[in-house]
């Protein structure tokens, strides 16, 4: 039972570290649909934005403009989602986006907002875990904002042409 153990370990920890990347980006993932479809539903632009590695937060979803009267049809507060990082056993990961911004507005029609309006705004994230390179079998996850606000995660490691999971 232990060489049973000893040699299945590796690939059980390799596994766990994979399904902790891909459970943050299916976290990114669920946080822009939740922004896509409050934007439509309030009829107001909603931002999703990732925060740094320093706080205790992935992402937030609000509203840009802040309606603070419930009683008014236009009520939109300041912050309608969260996740935290500890949600999931996450754990540290690594994001990198295609323009260094962290910040997606998507407009009353879910579309995703256009520079310039809000210079900065990304349509990939990219995340992987530093505990488990590449060439050590990390598969990092991308994500990617298309213009008309779809969003579509990819595993950037796959490399099997036909396969819907791969990055194109």
């Amino acid at each position: 039972i232990a060489m049973l153990a000893l040699v299945g370990l590796p690939s059980f920890m390799q596994w766990t570290q994979n399904a902790k990347t891909r459970a943050a980006a299916e976290s990114v993932l669920t946080g822009l649909q939740i922004a896509r479809a409050e934007a439509v539903s309030r009829n107001a632009p909603v931002f999703f934005e990732l925060q740094p590695a320093s706080t205790s937060l992935l992402w937030r979803v609000g509203c840009v403009t802040v309606q603070n009267d419930s009683a008014l049809a236009s009520f939109c507060p300041e912050l309608l989602a969260s996740r935290e990082l500890t949600e999931g056993n996450i754990g540290t990961l690594n994001y990198s986006t295609d323009t260094d911004g962290t910040k997606v507005v998507f407009d009353s029609f879910g579309r995703k907002r256009v520079v310039p309006i809000n210079a900065g705004d990304f349509s990939q994230v990219e995340i992987d875990n530093p505990q488990l390179p590449t060439n050590k079998g990390g598969r990092p996850q991308r994500i990617i904002l298309g213009a008309g606000g779809a969003v579509r995660m990819c595993d950037v490691e796959l490399d099997i042409d036909g396969d819907p999971r791969k990055c194109p």
